[in-house]
């Protein structure tokens, strides 16, 4: 029998957390899914921790990548072997922050059928310390469902971890990007169903400044940041109006003077369109103008 909910968890190395997140599974008072974990460590370590849970979570399926597919491949990896109606991405490092959280993840879909995507706030944990609540503003979601291309520079809806969305939804991870892989994502599925839900609850936790974090190997690379944000921006730019420009406009400013970008060369410029080129031509000036008056 189809399960409900497919649990999706790409695996790599540090077994504790991964151990921390079956345990919040098996304390879940929603029992209508299967556990898809699929694991690109070269040793056993993960495995072992599967092994402790059998008996505990009958639907879990445990799949070790014969060569390790990286993030976001992985993460493409589990949803791939899915046979849940729901996808529920969970990364090994986080963990459901309450019992019910799968089963008001679940009421989000269902309550709403017109909705494709939902997700909840989180939980941010440094050093195993809460360190903040993630949950957009008001004005975030407004203008969200305004337009997706808000996403862009600014990720309120957060983690993976945070979302569930349709199986039947035809988006993947998009293996290019590894900084801008999660917005990217939700992005593709909004273009295709604006609507969304959300709470305002924090459903799950997760892990964030840990340096086995390929988020925390990107923060602060100047080679990733440009080519993943202006690579993005050329996919989403066409059609997007003044509004957005605008926006568009002051993200950049702001992430060209922390790289120090003064010319076009400084820009992986051969991933845009003509048009996007010019545009952040015009920017890189306005952003020398600003830096040569002092702003």
């Amino acid at each position: 029998m189809r399960p409900k909910v497919s649990i999706c968890i790409p695996t790599y190395k540090q077994p504790e957390f991964f151990r921390r997140l079956l345990q919040s599974i098996v304390e879940q008072d929603y029992k209508d899914f299967e556990v898809i974990v699929t694991d690109d460590t070269q040793d056993q370590a993960v495995e072992w921790v599967v092994s402790e849970f059998y008996s505990q979570l009958p639907s879990l399926r445990y799949y070790k990548n014969p060569t390790p597919l990286g993030s976001p491949e992985n993460w493409n990896e589990a949803v791939r072997r899915a046979m849940g109606e729901y996808i529920k991405i969970m990364h090994h490092d986080d963990w459901f922050a309450l019992p019910t959280s799968l089963r008001m993840f679940v009421q989000m879909l269902d309550e709403n059928p017109a909705v494709s995507l939902a997700f909840s706030a989180s939980g941010v944990y440094k050093e195993n310390k809460l360190a903040r609540v993630h949950i957009p503003s008001r004005l975030q979601l407004a203008l969200v469902r305004r337009n997706y291309r808000y996403l862009f520079g600014r990720n309120c809806i957060g983690a993976p971890s945070a979302i569930i969305y349709r199986k039947a939804l035809p988006v993947i991870f998009d293996t290019r990007y590894k900084w801008v892989v999660d917005v990217q994502f939700y992005v593709q599925c909004l273009r295709l169903n604006s609507h969304f839900a959300h709470t305002a609850l924090p459903l799950v936790n997760t892990t964030s400044g840990a340096p086995h974090q390929v988020t925390a190997q990107s923060l602060g690379n100047k080679e990733v940041e440009l080519y993943e944000w202006t690579s993005f921006f050329n996919e989403i730019y066409k059609g997007s109006g003044f509004l957005f420009a605008l926006y568009a406009s002051l993200f950049f400013v702001r992430l060209f003077k922390k790289h120090r970008v003064q010319q076009v060369d400084d820009v992986p410029h051969d991933l845009l369109s003509t048009t996007t080129n010019k545009f952040i031509l015009r920017i890189i000036k306005l952003t020398n103008f600003a830096s040569n008056i002092g702003l």
